[in-house]
């Protein structure tokens, strides 16, 4: 397995962070000078396998798992709060 680069670590950390916008994440760790740049780097580093199964490890190990969020979906009366850390979740799992 490849292993992450320090820009790497500091991206997860970041996308993570950010509530899952790769492009502050980008802009935070690499210093992109442009906010366009930003956008395709973070687009690149999230389809890289090392990096989405290191995000998928933290969100695990936070108890944000995919199990939890199915089940969720599954409650008949969904607040408006509940909805927003569904997407977020989904969002931070690379599932929208």
């Amino acid at each position: 397995m490849k292993h992450l680069t320090l820009k790497q670590k500091i991206f997860i950390r970041e996308y993570i962070n950010t509530l899952g916008n790769a492009t502050k994440a980008s802009l935070l760790a690499y210093g992109c000078k442009s906010i366009n740049v930003a956008g395709v780097v973070g687009y690149q580093n999230l389809r890289k396998l090392n990096i989405r199964r290191e995000i998928n490890k933290i969100l695990d190990m936070g108890g944000i798992t995919e199990d939890v969020v199915i089940s969720n979906l599954n409650i008949n009366v969904l607040s408006s709060r509940n909805i927003k850390s569904i997407k977020l979740a989904l969002r931070l799992r690379g599932l929208i």
